[in-house]
């Protein structure tokens, strides 16, 4: 990735992204055998969400 220029009001700074790690959720290690689909799943049933088409 490169600096991106951050702007507005008193705002001069640059933001380097070094690296990009993938965020793991808890309940990953417990079920490390599910596939996409069923942890997106779970995810909608617990925040009781709908995905958008």
């Amino acid at each position: 990735m490169t600096s991106e220029q951050a702007s507005g009001p008193g705002i001069n700074q640059v933001i380097r992204i070094e690296r990009v790690s993938r965020i793991w959720a808890p309940s990953d290690s417990f079920f490390p055998n599910r596939s996409e689909a069923e942890r997106m799943q779970a995810t909608y049933d617990t925040y009781r969400i709908r995905p958008t088409d």
